[in-house]
């Protein structure tokens, strides 16, 4: 849902549902698509991450094999954890152009880990 002429934003943050344990939220949005201050870009890889973790839009897509199926999933839910698992504040400066599917977990970890882990953190 856009936000309306002349509205900050749509009511408060949206609950989409959860991956695991883990209860996912999608940003607020503000602004709009030509305001500097927009967070669209966030919402968008906000709503990516959750759909590919959900794994229940992927019925057009074909696998190899069962087991690149399973790795691929489960793969995806990690991403989808750690995604969630940090603040929109933290995903909206480090993370919003990590969305697609070409970035794994591992890709969301090191970037977390290198710019909000502790000093001497290994």
């Amino acid at each position: 849902m856009a936000p309306k002429q002349g509205k900050e934003s749509v009511v408060g943050d949206t609950y989409l549902g959860t991956i695991g344990s883990m209860a996912c939220y999608t940003c607020t949005l503000r602004g709009g698509l030509t305001d500097v201050n927009s967070n669209w870009r966030l919402w968008k890889a906000d709503m990516k991450v959750y759909r590919d973790g959900e794994s229940k839009y992927e019925d057009e897509e074909t696998f190899p094999s069962i087991d690149d199926e399973v790795i691929s999933k489960m793969e995806r839910r990690r991403k989808a954890i750690l995604w969630f698992s940090v603040s929109e504040a933290v995903r909206e400066k480090f993370l919003t152009d990590m969305g697609s599917r070409d970035k794994t977990s591992e890709d969301v970890m090191r970037r977390l880990f290198d710019n909000v882990a502790p000093e001497g953190s290994e």
